[in-house]
This record gives C-alpha cells, structure tokens and sequence, in this order.
C-alpha cells in the first residue's frame, strides 16, 4: 500500500505543473478533493450515515484531520508547485519523513531506534542523490524562494497530521473515516478557494483540465489517502513515514519514461539508498 501511495502521489507533480497557467492552486486542490468525494460517496455513504453519531462526537478532531491531510496539505503544496521549481520541492517535501519520525517522539511516544533513525537518514541521502544527480556540491546552488516555503509547511502539516490520525480516529471504520476526511476537507478548502477566486483570473476550462482533475481525484487522493490511512493504523506513523522518500524516485522515473530522459549511475545509485534505507527502517528492532 505505501509503495503505492508514494507512486500515486508522484503523479500530482506533473499534472499540476501542467495547468498552473489555466487555474490557481487552492482551486485544483478544491476540485482534486471534490471529485475524489464525489466518486467515493457511493462507497462511504452507507459507512458513514451509520456511524454519523461517531462523526459528530469527534467533529473537531476530524476536521482538524481533513483540514490537515484534504485541506491545507494539498493547498500548500500545490502553491508551492506554483512558484518553485521541482528541484526544490522534490529535496524539500523529503523533509517529510524526518519530521513524521522527530514528531512520533513526543506526539506518538513511538522510541527513535537506531535502526530506524539509520534507515531514515540512508533514503534521505538517496534522495538528496537523485536530485542532485551524484553531485552533492550542487545543494550550494539551491536557493529557497516563497514557493519553497509553501513546500516545507505541507510537509509539516502532513507530519502533524500522520501522527494524529492513528491516535484521533481509532473509532471509525476505514470508509467512514475516510469519506468523514474528505468532507471536512473541503469544507477547510471552500472559504480559502472564495478568496483565491477573488485576486486570480478565469479558470481555462477544457477537456484536458477535466481530465486531470479527474486523474488527480482518484489516484493521488482517493486511493492514495486511503491507502495510507490504512497503514499507519497498521505499522504506525514512524516507519510509514519512510516509505514517502520513494515520491522523488518516482518522479524521476516518470520523467524517465514521460520525456525519454537517460537512466545514469545516480539514479540507480539513489534507488538503492532508498530502499536499503526504507528495508532498515521497517525493521522491527
């Protein structure tokens, strides 16, 4: 599932990029969300309106989830993707990992093992690899801007986040406490997509805007969330957190395949960091 999800998630990077000139950010995390929903609901509606006293009993704690994982995650990122180039987001949304693990130690009480803190830094290292393409003096020429901002507050944010929800939301069931996710969501998205729409120009609809929408609603949404809410119930927040260093190998073997690019020494040097690292991460130690 979370080798999944990171592969999903890969997908969001180009689509987004894509239309950054035909629609503004928060807009297409709004319609990304609400198309999920909306294909989700017939799925989740059963789920939820039986467990709808549960939902209302933990309203606050669930919004507070969806405004984190639906909401401000996904408007920040796509921000930043908005005014940063890819380089930099993709070194700085690896900080993910990191911060998930440093903030399972008191948010969590998960224990910070050797091992895990080694498997941590090993896949950071191959990220940082790919990224600079074997060249690690090249992190010197990485300048942060307001984009690259937005890009370590969604990271943040989704830290916070991963090490709520096993705690916050142990009483709902898998459908019904990802459709209760979605919806709070949106409605966390809804006033910033008002004021956004206020200071931006038109959207430039078409069919391959639709079509991306749709892509971005079901793969790096609605299966990836669910998917990844299942596995930190699982095997927790900590060693789940590391298996998002494959975003970046992802991406890059999606530009690989997309735009014909060359596979060199790096990149397979990279990969290897990152699962050696995620294999000792995992580790039960």
């Amino acid at each position: 599932m979370l080798v999944a999800v990171s592969f999903f998630w890969s997908l969001s990077y180009p689509i987004v990029a894509a239309f950054r000139d035909d629609a503004p950010p928060v807009l297409i995390s709004f319609l990304r969300w609400l198309s999920a929903f909306l294909m989700f609901a017939p799925f989740c509606w059963r789920a939820m309106r039986a467990e709808w006293a549960g939902i209302l009993a933990h309203r606050w704690r669930l919004f507070v989830l969806g405004a984190f994982s639906c909401g401000l995650n996904s408007a920040f990122a796509f921000i930043g993707i908005h005014h940063t180039s890819v380089t930099n987001a993709a070194l700085l949304s690896s900080m993910t990992p990191i911060l998930t693990i440093l903030l399972a130690l008191p948010m969590s009480k998960e224990r910070l093992t050797p091992g895990r803190a080694a498997g941590a830094l090993i896949a950071f290292t191959g990220v940082i690899c790919i990224i600079v393409k074997g060249e690690f003096a090249a992190l010197t020429a990485i300048r942060i801007n307001g984009g690259d901002f937005f890009i370590i507050a969604a990271s943040m944010v989704w830290a916070v986040f991963t090490n709520l929800l096993r705690r916050w939301s142990a009483s709902l069931s898998q459908r019904a406490l990802s459709g209760a996710l979605m919806m709070y969501g949106l409605v966390s998205l809804a006033p910033l997509t008002l004021v956004e729409a206020t200071v931006t120009g038109p959207v430039r609809w078409s069919w391959a805007f639709v079509l991306g929408m749709l892509v971005l609603g079901v793969f790096p949404s609605l299966l990836a969330n669910t998917f990844w809410n299942k596995a930190v119930h699982v095997i927790g927040p900590g060693r789940a957190a590391t298996f998002t260093y494959l975003l970046p190998l992802f991406s890059i073997v999606l530009a690989l395949v997309v735009l014909g690019e060359r596979i060199h020494g790096y990149h397979w040097a990279g990969a290897a960091l990152i699962f050696s690292g995620i294999a000792v991460a995992s580790r039960r130690w």
